[in-house]
């Protein structure tokens, strides 16, 4: 396991992950959980999140934090279809592409 330098506090590195430009445009930034954990500390990590207002979410090893308080929705493909995503996209790059 990698050491914490001396220098990065929990705080410190908090406010750097949480004042980033992405976070301070309202944008998207995540991190693995295991940094999280041994650095700043679950508990700590998602009272400082919920305080700024953002929204965070847990997938596999990563935290995404979602820095705004606009709603998430899950989205999904339509079913119906009968062509496979990745061959619609090259149908449509074909179409397009074409020497004219």
């Amino acid at each position: 396991m990698m050491r914490q330098p001396d220098h990065l506090s929990p705080e410190t590195w908090l406010a750097q992950f949480l004042d980033s430009p992405e976070a301070r445009r309202g944008g998207v930034v995540k991190r693995q959980i295991r940094d999280v954990e041994r650095i700043a500390g679950r508990d700590k990590f998602l009272h400082e999140v919920e305080r700024r207002g953002f929204q965070v979410i847990e997938n596999g090893r990563h935290f995404v934090v979602f820095c705004n308080s606009t709603p998430l929705r899950r989205v999904q493909g339509p079913r119906d279809l009968q062509i496979p995503w990745p061959s619609r996209l090259q149908a449509a790059w074909n179409a397009v592409s074409k020497p004219r």
